[in-house]
């Protein structure tokens, strides 16, 4: 179950497309949005994590590297975070846009910096994904 990737990305559109309506609706402000996120991610990484994964194959070098993606996580968690709990502007607007642009990141990243083939229907797809994001605004 956790080596299925399809699972793996059901369990993550459904945690991070769910929990900004859950916090809207409950009108937590946005830095408690992260703490409050922050904290019940540390238990269920703790709860879950060593089904997943055991710590014998991370190096000194992955946990710097770690730490340093784990802030810039953090920063743009506060962001996320205030798009989420702010009423001035539409949930449904901003967070599927933030989504979106998400999506293209890796798609770039990952033939730039991890030698992955950027194939046309990788283009096609991140094309239509701006595209998405102009008709959503």
């Amino acid at each position: 179950m956790f080596q299925n990737p399809f699972f793996l990305s059901l369990v993550t559109a459904i945690g991070f497309g769910g929990w900004p309506l859950v916090a809207r609706a409950i009108g937590i402000p946005p830095f408690g949005i992260a703490v409050i996120l922050s904290i019940g991610t540390v238990a269920a990484v703790t709860a879950v994590g060593p089904l997943m994964f055991t710590w014998d194959t991370v190096s000194r070098k992955m946990v710097y590297i770690g730490l340093i993606a784990g802030a810039i996580n953090g920063v743009s968690f506060l962001a996320y975070s205030r798009l989420v709990s702010s009423t001035e502007w539409d949930i449904s607007t901003y967070v599927p846009i933030a989504t979106a642009l998400m999506l293209i990141i890796p798609v770039i990243g990952g033939p730039l910096f991890l030698n992955e083939t950027l194939t046309m229907n990788k283009v096609v797809g991140t094309i239509s994904i701006l595209i998405g994001v102009y008709l959503i605004r």
